[in-house]
């Protein structure tokens, strides 16, 4: 784990030398307004996904919101909220067990790497029924503007619970990412 947190933090600190322009989208001063799809429900997704399997719903919706305060280099928050509701059916009775509802929070930095490959680290948490876990997150992309100010990031990303709230927490996902830069 150190070694990943070493080579994120390593990433975000070089500064490339190219002979590109910064595109104006991640030039200072502009905002980016994201969200992404997940194949599955992941715990500290602040995207949209849903999966459904014998009785079991598992949900997610929000956004992320960020800042470049630096060419190429963004502060970002991100709010979440998910569902996971486990219902059977027995002879045609249904029980419902354990549905429960998280709040998710989230705070960090997204650099791009030669204006293409973003890189974000993250703190957050997911906050359900009072319980507080909190993760610690990085994200590897890539980014195609398919306009000057839209973008599609696919990604890998890889929490990891920090305190025992989170046990469980260590989970690598793939996601889709669209993002709007003004």
């Amino acid at each position: 784990m150190k070694r990943i947190f070493f080579i994120m933090l390593t990433l975000l600190g070089l500064q490339t030398v190219s002979a590109q322009e910064t595109p104006t989208a991640i030039s200072k001063g502009k905002w980016m307004v994201e969200t992404n799809l997940s194949p599955l429900t992941g715990l500290s997704t602040s995207g949209f996904s849903f999966y459904s399997n014998n009785g079991a719903r598992l949900w997610s919706v929000g956004g992320e919101a960020g800042y470049f305060f630096q060419d190429k280099l963004a502060v970002k928050a991100g709010l979440g909220f998910t569902g996971q509701r486990y219902a059977f059916d027995f002879d045609g009775q249904k029980i419902e067990l354990n549905s429960t509802h998280s709040f998710i929070y989230k705070a960090g930095l997204k650099y791009y790497i030669i204006n293409q490959l973003p890189v974000q680290i993250d703190l957050g948490g997911i906050n359900s029924g009072g319980e507080n876990a909190f993760i610690f997150g990085g994200q590897l992309g890539y980014a195609l503007f398919v306009k000057e100010n839209i973008a599609i990031e696919p990604a890998v990303r890889y929490d990891h619970g920090l305190n025992d709230n989170a046990d469980g927490i260590n989970a690598f996902s793939a996601r889709i990412g669209f993002s709007l830069h003004f």
